[in-house]
């Protein structure tokens, strides 16, 4: 299974075969709102070229290793890893509350520990010292 996430290809979606609705509700102007505005706009400005999408996906598709997740487009790369990098951060800022949450090591060939308590560790079901 692949996934395929392509950025904006040029294609009619955002034009003529495109219908919006004739109803417009105005809470949603900012959110909604602008999104059906800028759409059309970006009609045939699109930088993804969809023979050359297709080409692509046709390439992971006969692939001997396929991937799980194919961006299509430099806009889809870019997302992807700027996303990548906000998870990594998070992650890293969470990193000792992450693997604190593990039985503490015993000491003895890295073997981990059941259910006795290392010095200083909270009894079963008190939060984590960071937690009172």
């Amino acid at each position: 299974m692949t996934l395929v996430e392509p950025a904006a290809f040029r294609t009619d979606w955002s034009g003529p075969s495109m219908r919006q609705s004739a109803a417009v509700i105005e809470d949603y102007a900012a959110t909604a709102g602008a999104r059906r505005a800028a759409t059309p706009v970006t009609y045939g400005h699109q930088p993804g070229d969809p023979p050359r999408a297709a080409a692509a996906v046709i390439d992971a598709v006969e692939s001997s290793e396929p991937p799980l997740r194919l961006l299509l487009g430099k806009a889809a790369y870019g997302i992807a890893t700027a996303r990548l990098d906000t998870l990594r951060a998070g992650f890293g800022a969470w990193r000792d509350v992450t693997t604190g949450a593990d039985y503490p090591d015993r000491g003895s060939g890295g073997r981990r520990g059941g259910p006795e308590r290392a010095k200083g560790a909270p009894a079963s079901g008190e939060p984590p010292p960071h937690r009172r």
